[in-house]
């Protein structure tokens, strides 16, 4: 009897832990994973790579080509010739390969030059002598300020200017690339604009003369101020020959108006060949309109009509040579287009031309 009791809390005891255990309560599952499936090396190249497992015990590393490529118990792998190998992790029974490639080593290395914006990234391009392979690679940069490489070979550009890189193979083969970092684009919210219509822009009200590859060509709706073309000079008892290239009007557009503008929005206004039928073309960011302009542009003269600030009626310069030398064509109050009457010291209407990014 005592011994059938005894035999009953024997197998009560057993049981009970088992009773005891959550419902949802599963075996955990060794898991392993290896750094890299497949990998590609150059003769004499070492390499450590690592596995992730959730097990506690050892892992055991094989090769399975030893003439190829050896692996220690901690999985450090090294090319002992070219050929193929398959690199084995094994922990509690579950297993993870790596193919592994040997090469030659390389003999000469060449990386393409590059050119980045600033706070973008591009991968550094690389090609090695005929069949040879470096896994291995250190970077470089001679200029930090302007641009970083991590180890990947990822260049990120940090500030406009040039810089080099070196890159260096594991049996210490090295070249240098050219790197070339741009300003960064401003991304600046899309304007909306139809031709014909008037948009908001630096605080003024533009009309919108034309559309085309993403960007606007418009004129200030009336004049933003009334001044001069330019001052006049003599010149060997001659009065001087003004014209939109040495006009003093090119100027203060192209310096303090255009520097009126924030920062934001002097990125979105375009650089613009300006075609002068008298002296140089000029680049411009702010101009007139020429006289062939303001006939093209405005359907007739009462669309080229302008106005002050205050409401008041105003002719308004263009940037063609007026009929004399000291003198610049315009736009009358009226709407009418003429060479004939004013000199480049008399005070008009100013209308800013530019191209704007939208």
């Amino acid at each position: 009897m005592k011994k059938q009791v005894l035999a009953l809390f024997l197998v009560i005891a057993v049981a009970l832990p088992l009773f005891m255990l959550p419902a949802n309560a599963a075996v955990t599952k060794t898991t392993l994973e290896l750094s890299s499936k497949t990998a590609t090396f150059g003769v004499g190249e070492g390499v450590r790579f690592s596995a992730k497992t959730n097990s506690e015990n050892e892992i055991t590393w094989t090769s399975s080509d030893k003439t190829v490529a050896t692996v220690t118990k901690t999985g450090g792998v090294k090319a002992i010739k070219a050929g193929t190998a398959t690199i084995t992790a094994k922990v509690d029974g579950v297993t993870a390969k790596m193919e592994l490639t040997v090469k030659k080593a390389p003999t000469a290395i060449k990386a393409k030059d590059i050119t980045v914006e600033a706070g973008k990234t591009q991968k550094i391009a690389l090609q090695f002598s005929s069949g040879s392979a470096s896994k291995t690679k250190k970077y470089k940069s001679s200029d930090t300020k302007i641009a970083t490489v991590d180890k990947n070979g990822n260049v990120k550009g940090v500030k406009e200017g040039k810089t080099t890189i070196t890159v260096t193979t594991y049996n210490k083969i090295s070249t240098t690339l050219n790197v070339t970092v741009t300003k960064a684009r401003v991304n600046y919210p899309p304007i909306s604009a139809k031709k014909g219509g008037i948009i908001k822009f630096g605080g003024y009200d533009w009309l919108v003369l034309d559309i085309e590859d993403g960007k606007a060509f418009i004129i200030s709706k009336d004049a933003t101020k009334i001044g001069i073309y330019s001052s006049l000079y003599r010149e060997n008892g001659k009065w001087s020959s003004v014209t939109w290239e040495t006009c003093d009007l090119r100027a203060e557009l192209n310096g303090e108006f255009y520097n009126s503008f924030s920062a934001g929005d002097k990125e979105r206004i375009a650089k613009t060949t300006v075609v002068n039928n008298s002296g140089n073309d000029t680049t411009d960011k702010i101009f007139l309109l020429s006289t062939d302009e303001a006939q093209t542009y405005f359907k007739d003269e009462n669309a080229r009509k302008a106005y002050t600030a205050s409401g008041d009626s105003s002719w308004w310069w263009l940037r063609s040579p007026g009929a004399f030398s000291s003198g610049a064509a315009d736009v009358d109050s009226d709407g009418s287009v003429s060479a004939f009457r004013h000199g480049v010291a008399s005070s008009g209407g100013i209308r800013p031309a530019l191209w704007l990014k939208l």
